[in-house]
């Protein structure tokens, strides 16, 4: 299947995006699309354009991205090893109409390696970022990130 997205070009702002798919228990589709900044700070990113929210309308003829600016009681949990959509209605402490992004930054240098691990919570109706959790590392002599400091990921574990 083929979806249409000829029409995003004047709703996206220009930039380079991280793409993230997630797929609710509903079977919807949605596409996240995080710009992709290189920042120092956690809480630098806060223009409600950094994020874009997507949503596949299925249809027989021709499929299409549609602009999501509210998703009312859901929130997005997205990251590198698994996104997914939850509802929020029964969940203590979790917000809905929120992305919640779970990140790994990492540069190197001649002198180590310094790794940012960060779990982040973008309000849509407020269009800004929260820092929900934050670490840094500085790894001397290090060329690549440990096994032990791989990027967070979320997780739904089932009773079936």
């Amino acid at each position: 299947m083929v979806a249409q997205s000829s029409g995003l070009a004047s709703i996206i702002p220009a930039g380079s995006y991280y793409t993230y798919l997630a797929c609710s228990s509903t079977g919807e589709l949605f596409l996240v699309l995080k710009l992709a900044s290189h920042y120092v700070l956690p809480n630098d990113v806060t223009k409600s354009e950094d994020v874009v929210v997507l949503r596949l309308q299925y249809s027989e003829d021709q499929p299409c991205w549609d602009v999501v600016r509210d998703l009312g009681n859901m929130s997005l949990l997205v990251g590198k090893s698994n996104s997914i959509s939850i509802s929020t209605e029964d969940l203590r402490g979790m917000r809905g109409n929120c992305i919640y992004l779970a990140e790994l930054l990492s540069t190197t240098s001649s002198e180590g390696m310094l790794i940012c691990r960060e779990a982040r919570m973008f309000d849509m109706k407020k269009g800004r970022w929260e820092c929900l959790y934050s670490s840094k590392n500085f790894l001397p002599n290090a060329r690549k990130i440990p096994v032990f400091l791989q990027p967070p990921f979320w997780f739904t574990p089932s009773l079936l």
